[in-house]
């Protein structure tokens, strides 16, 4: 886990957190479930995904400074090919690339990419980008397979 001060009031430092989560490769979606925003990878050839959770607490030290703390995690735990830290740097990496900008400039940029590219937020936790759904298609094939190799024989026979 890994935590921040960010130079901003609450609201402005939420816009910068949700920015991030825009211009961050590999994430599909995120959410924005009041306290937490989670984003998502989603399911790829090597991965069923990782997640990436920002915790942005109510109770602030100050006004104009907000403190939050970055997770990342497997989406599913037996994933031994997953690379949550991989998506955790390279999101905190796109966070302090605005650092230090003005809201204004945050502003602008999310604009110009949202415009082109379209939004990753999701109005709900059912629609992020989701990797067990494809964990179980890989195991409903593998019984489905075993099945076949075991009851063929007797059908030849």
């Amino acid at each position: 886990m890994s935590t921040l001060v960010l130079d901003y009031p609450p609201d402005s430092a939420r816009i910068l957190v949700k920015t991030a989560f825009e211009l961050t490769d590999g994430i599909q979606t995120y959410h924005d479930a009041g306290v937490q925003i989670t984003g998502k990878t989603g399911g790829g050839l090597s991965s069923y995904g990782e997640v990436l959770t920002v915790e942005i607490p109510e109770q602030q030290p100050s006004a104009e400074q907000t403190t939050l703390s970055v997770r990342a995690r497997r989406e599913v735990s037996v994933n031994v090919t997953a690379q949550p830290e991989r998506y955790k740097e390279r999101y905190l990496e796109t966070l302090n690339d605005f650092r230090g900008q003005s809201i204004e400039r945050i502003f602008e940029s999310a604009g110009r990419h949202l415009a082109a590219n379209g939004s990753k937020e999701v109005i709900s936790e059912r629609a992020q980008a989701d990797g067990t759904s494809k964990l179980t298609l890989v195991v409903l094939a593998m019984v489905v397979l075993s099945l076949f190799t075991v009851f063929l024989p007797l059908v030849l026979l």
